[in-house]
């Protein structure tokens, strides 16, 4: 059978089966729990608020405490500045031996006939020649030639 039961938060009254007695309710109107009571029974008082627990108290020292931010960025920042100096010196040595060594270069001055000369050039080239100048010369009597001169690295 249904009874009535008032909120003990805002006083809404609202009915719920007697068997709800001594549960666990959620009023619908402020959505505070509390303890169904039989009616005319006393209502508790509402449980007061836990009160929070301060920090305890340390002595003030003469100096001001550093921002705790600061500090933990410091080992950080550190750590970053020395892995970009190290690469800086890293990167500064190989650039200075690379450009102490100026390239050592061989040449070879070849003669190569008009007619085959696209397949000499290849083969040249396929052991590792480029070409560094080229001049057209005839013979006098018609046939053309290159003379080409080619470097590589030694």
């Amino acid at each position: 059978m249904p009874i009535a039961i008032r909120c003990p938060h805002c006083g809404e009254e609202m009915s719920a089966p007697d068997t709800a007695v001594g549960m666990r309710l959620r009023c619908r109107s402020c959505q505070q729990p509390f303890i169904a009571q039989a009616p005319g029974a006393p209502t508790p008082p509402p449980a007061p608020a836990p009160a929070r627990a301060q920090p305890p108290s340390r002595p003030q020292a003469n100096r001001p405490e550093p921002p705790r931010g600061l500090w933990k960025a410091v080992p950080v920042l550190l750590l970053t500045a020395t892995i970009v100096l190290c690469l800086n010196l890293v990167l500064s040595f190989f650039t200075m031996m690379g450009a102490s060594r100026s390239p050592q270069w061989e040449y070879r001055r070849v003669v190569i006939r008009e007619a085959g000369f696209d397949d000499e050039m290849n083969r040249h080239g396929h052991d590792g020649w480029e070409l560094a100048s080229a001049r057209r010369a005839s013979d006098g009597i018609g046939v053309f030639s290159y003379e080409v001169i080619m470097k590589r690295r030694r």
